[in-house]
């Protein structure tokens, strides 16, 4: 792999698996803008970056479920480089609970301030790259995509809304040498995953740790996966290595998932 030459932005990239994303591309030799809601969160995250790789990273102060910020990202990415080349979408979700405990409110949020925003995100670089005729877009979804979990039912609804929305708009956007893939991350070691093992244990009433190993003997290889595991296939995918690869929804997962497709 090689993205030497290459600009890449990054969202959600302060911690977990964004920033494991971030710093894998740096080590392929891209340049990375990053962005976050908070301006300290993405000051530490840009000065590790930078210790870690010595590459040449950025940081945009974003939330991604403000549709006026949405607006507002691309114009600031191409402030400091003139042409973008690599979009990952990545992002924490909406609130964790299962059917019973979501209003109507939660599913306006859901579509309004998560799923539309996306769209709105995603079609703003679309046009930049028809425009440079170049452009990969990996979108971070779940496993709960293709294997629902009953804790997780906003979750699992969004990250399926952007498969069908991803594969959708493939004969739009091939001839423009531009790629969309979806990567499918099972359970990975993030503050994401231990808040959801914090709200099963307390509906459970158990200890978080009987839920973590409870969830760790699902993985037939006994062991979370790592924010590493996921950048490293992330970069592959923003390669020339996969210059054919698009339209597909694929799975980091250790071998969670048990379906045949």
């Amino acid at each position: 792999m090689n993205l030497k030459d290459k600009v890449a932005m990054v969202c959600a990239a302060s911690r977990g698996i964004g920033f494991g994303i971030a710093k894998s591309m740096l080590q392929q030799g891209a340049k990375v803008i990053i962005c976050s809601r908070h301006e300290n969160d993405i000051n530490k995250a840009v000065n590790s970056l930078k210790e870690e790789t010595g590459g040449e990273v950025h940081g945009i102060v974003t939330d991604l479920t403000k549709s006026e910020q949405i607006e507002q990202l691309q114009e600031k990415c191409l402030a400091i480089f003139p042409q973008i080349h690599i979009l990952v979408y990545n992002n924490g979700g909406p609130k964790v609970g299962e059917y019973d405990s979501l209003s109507p409110t939660d599913w306006v949020d859901l579509f309004e301030n998560h799923f539309i925003n996306y769209v709105k995100l995603i079609s703003k670089f679309i046009t930049h790259f028809q425009e440079n005729n170049y452009g990969r877009i990996v979108n971070i979804t779940s496993i709960t995509a293709k294997e629902p979990h009953r804790s997780l039912v906003l979750s699992n609804v969004l990250r399926s809304c952007i498969h069908a929305y991803s594969k959708s708009i493939i004969e739009n956007i091939a001839q423009d040498n531009i790629t969309i893939n979806n990567l499918l991350p099972g359970i990975i070691n993030t503050d994401r995953v231990r808040a959801i093992h914090q709200v099963m244990a307390d509906k459970e009433e158990i200890s978080t740790s009987k839920v973590a190993e409870r969830f760790k003997n699902l993985i037939p290889s006994k062991n979370l996966g790592t924010i590493e595991d996921v950048g490293d296939m992330c970069a592959f995918l923003t390669s020339e290595n996969a210059r054919y690869i698009t339209g597909q929804s694929i799975l980091i997962d250790g071998g969670l998932y048990k379906g045949l497709y």
